[in-house]
């Protein structure tokens, strides 16, 4: 209330308080004339009615005492009696109507009454007119704004195409996993703080989770949402907030009414004596559009905080929405003309007549209006918004986080690797480890633990995609790390560092402390470093993965061909350690090459197949059955990709002996070559000059210098030093042993047709000479 109106009503006050004081004060003052005359003996006057008056808002009794004209009563003798004066009194009940004052707000929308009787001049009646329109402009284009798709918050009902496509597209990338190998869902679903990408739909997440009270991995409510309780309490505000101003207008309306009409206003020292009907028309005219613009501000700011997903913000939107609704008494109390101001300050106010049955009625459509705003706005948004909640979390995070893809151009199919889960117990991954290391090394300028570093920009593209067997072939020695010198520490140390890493001991210091890891598939690091120990240089060692793709340096590739020429030419026991061994992991091998259970393929039967047989056949089991399955390498001649050649196992089951010099896979000593260069003694320089000497009679100097031109190769070899033996012949078969298949005179015939038994029963079947 302004300074000008407090002054005036408490003038008010003090007038009303003086009449009420001179109205109590005036019976007194006739009774004491009353007494007065009758002690002096003169004859009393009659008085007018007395009334006592309660106060408002029950049902008064109202005690009339009239005059009563003198009449002569008879006594109890007959006798008439000339009484004084007499009054009777009359009680009756009246419903109370109380008058409420209602005062004139100080707004720009009450202009319109005291225009033309301000005293303002010209300028500052069109100021105020202007300023009017202005207030109105500016509440029409806040409403429409708010009401506008483009000011609305975003629409949760929109984002489940979008959730949909995020997780189809990006979520799963291969590119967008981080050192921890974890997948980009896993962590915008778990509320990862380290976020580059998709913060945008991290945060969603996150709204959505305080919203509905849920933690990262839940997926519905435990209890009520807390989002959804504070949405409800905050319409309820501005539901309140926006009646008492609905109310304020229907009660100026009102208040107007009660003012008399006539052809012109009369506003006396700010009380209406008449309102002209122009004056009155305009003014509900003006009051109606308020009444309107309350009315859609009502409807904008519910929608607008009923489909508000940020719990923090909904406070906030509350208390803007009421800063547009004050924009009219802003606009007057800081701009409006100081005279139209003044004026509008002394309007007296108006009372207006308020009975019981109308008060109630009021209290019932206000609780009523208040219930049906409430109820419709939770089952018409905030239910509907609050389920649409959960259904867009499930589309973004519910299923398997745990897994990316990436697309092999050449195969045109997109592969799959099932990656850590998002804060996992197992450990700083390496990638996190090295970035950490390192970190904390710079800032005493140690050198890097797990980090390789190029020497320039061009180098580290080259060396972040070089594969590893381009490396192993290009390394120019096949050492284990302990012997590596300081140059090969310093450039190649973090790899054998990783590798300890990565088998979950970062303190080995040397590899024989690794050595049990070495036949692993994923241990290609710890076989580059470690060539000696994991076997890389022996050619009787386990076959699985010594070749330079799997790490194993070509340096140490060449070691095994030169020390298998020392070997002899004899296949291994069917029971011997590295063949069973080698068998053993063979369904192991297959299945992290592909990335899954190969028994679960069709291949399966295949493979269990073939690792029983030559687990109870032997090295001629080779000789059966020559190629993979799967990858269709060739046994004895190795896989660039998954082993070294078995023929430095199974020589004779390769027919080491028969294919001479070409057969680089095989040993030496079942090579049919002469030796390039022939010891000259005795004047003999050549193998055909030492034949009629007798060279081929000397076992070992035979084989050295002249196996071809002794002879000494195959099985039809004249003079064959080397071990003839028979296989086994699998049970299955039902054709007993090698023994057998001779006393059935079966040799003969399975020789002529080729059969891989005859192979198998060479010693028995005579394929082969005796030593």
């Amino acid at each position: 209330m302004s300074a000008v109106k407090l002054e005036k009503t408490i003038a008010q006050l003090e007038r009303r308080l003086l009449e009420e004081l001179q109205t109590t004060v005036e019976p007194l003052v006739a009774r004491l004339d009353y007494l007065e005359g009758l002690l002096q003996g003169k004859k009393p006057s009659e008085k007018n009615v007395e009334l006592e008056v309660d106060l408002p808002g029950e049902t008064r009794e109202f005690k009339a005492s009239c005059p009563v004209v003198p009449t002569a009563e008879p006594s109890a003798d007959g006798v008439e009696f000339a009484g004084p004066v007499r009054k009777r009194q009359t009680i009756m009940k009246v419903e109370v109507v109380d008058e409420e004052p209602i005062p004139f707000a100080e707004t720009v929308w009450n202009v319109t009454l005291v225009l033309g009787h301000t005293g303002a001049g010209w300028l500052d009646v069109a100021s105020a007119c202007f300023l009017t329109l202005l207030s109105t402009f500016m509440q029409v284009v806040f409403t429409a704004v708010i009401l506008s798709d483009y000011f609305r918050p975003a629409s949760m009902f929109e984002q489940t195409g979008a959730a949909q496509k995020w997780r189809s597209a990006a979520a799963h990338d291969v590119k967008h996993m981080d050192l921890s190998l974890t997948s980009l869902v896993s962590r915008v679903c778990n509320d990862d703080g380290s976020l580059i990408l998709s913060t945008g739909q991290a945060g969603l997440i996150n709204e959505i989770n305080q919203f509905v009270g849920m933690k990262p991995h839940e997926f519905a409510p435990t209890s009520v949402p807390p989002g959804m309780t504070m949405c409800m309490m905050c319409i309820m505000l501005w539901c309140i907030y926006l009646g008492g101003e609905l109310r304020a207008v229907l009660v100026s309306l009102m208040a107007a009414n009660q003012i008399p009409r006539g052809r012109n206003t009369v506003l006396i020292q700010g009380a209406f004596s008449c309102i002209s009907r122009l004056r009155f028309l305009t003014y509900c005219l003006v009051r109606l559009t308020r009444f309107g613009i309350a009315i859609c501000l009502l409807y904008a700011g519910i929608l607008w905080l009923a489909l508000t997903t940020n719990i923090t913000d909904l406070i906030l939107n509350a208390v803007a929405l009421g800063a547009i609704l004050q924009i009219d008494e802003l606009v007057f109390a800081a701009l409006f003309p100081k005279k139209i101001q003044v004026a509008i300050y002394e309007l007296e106010s108006v009372r207006v007549k308020y009975t019981k049955r109308w008060s109630q009625l009021e209290s019932a459509l206000v609780i009523l209006v208040l219930t049906l705003i409430t109820v419709g706005s939770f089952l018409l948004w905030v239910q509907p918004l609050t389920d649409q909640m959960l259904l867009v979390k499930q589309e973004y995070c519910a299923g398997n986080q745990d897994f990316v893809v990436g697309l092999n151009q050449d195969w045109q199919t997109y592969m799959g690797f099932e990656s850590a889960p998002f804060g996992r117990t197992g450990g700083t991954s390496l990638g996190e480890l090295a970035a950490l290391e390192h970190s904390k090394q710079r800032l005493s300028n140690g050198t890097a633990t797990y980090i390789q570093f190029s020497t320039s920009l061009d180098a580290f593209e080259i060396d972040r995609v070089k594969p590893l067997e381009e490396l192993a072939n290009e390394f120019p020695h096949c050492l284990d790390y302990d012997g590596w010198f300081p140059e090969l520490v310093n450039s190649f140390g973090a790899i054998f560092r990783s590798a300890a890493a990565l088998a979950q001991r970062p303190a080995a210091t040397s590899c024989a402390q690794l050595k049990d890891l070495c036949d692993l598939p994923t241990s290609r690091a710890l076989r580059f470093v470690c060539g000696e120990t994991c076997g890389c240089d022996d050619p009787q060692a386990q076959r699985w993965f010594r070749v330079p793709r799997q790490g194993c340096p070509a340096k140490c590739e060449e070691k095994a061909k030169t020390a298998a020429g020392s070997l002899p030419c004899e296949d291994v026991d069917w029971n011997n350690s590295v063949w069973r061994s080698f068998w053993d992991i063979y369904p192991s091998v297959l299945s992290a090459r592909i990335g899954k259970d190969v028994m679960t393929t069709p291949l399966g039967d295949v493979v269990a197949t073939t690792q029983s047989f030559m687990l109870e056949v032997g090295c001629p089991g080779i000789a059966m059955v020559p190629e993979d399955s799967l990858t269709q390498g060739h046994w004895c001649a190795g896989s660039s990709e998954l082993w070294a050649p078995l023929a430095h196992l199974c020589p004779v089951s390769c027919s080491c002996q028969e294919l001479g010099e070409a057969a680089d896979y095989c040993p030496a000593t079942c090579s049919c070559a002469d030796a390039p260069v022939f010891p000259a003694q005795g004047g003999i320089t050549s193998c055909e000059e030492a034949v009629p000497v007798g060279i081929c009679r000397l076992q070992f100097e035979s084989k050295e210098f002249c196996a071809k031109t002794c002879d000494l190769c195959g099985p039809n070899a004249t003079n064959s030093s080397f071990a003839c033996m028979d296989g086994r012949i699998p049970t299955h078969l039902g054709v007993g042993n090698c023994s057998d298949i001779r006393a059935a005179g079966y040799c003969e015939s399975l020789r002529r047709m080729d059969s891989n038994v005859a192979a198998v029963c060479s010693k028995s079947c005579g394929l082969c000479s005796e030593p």
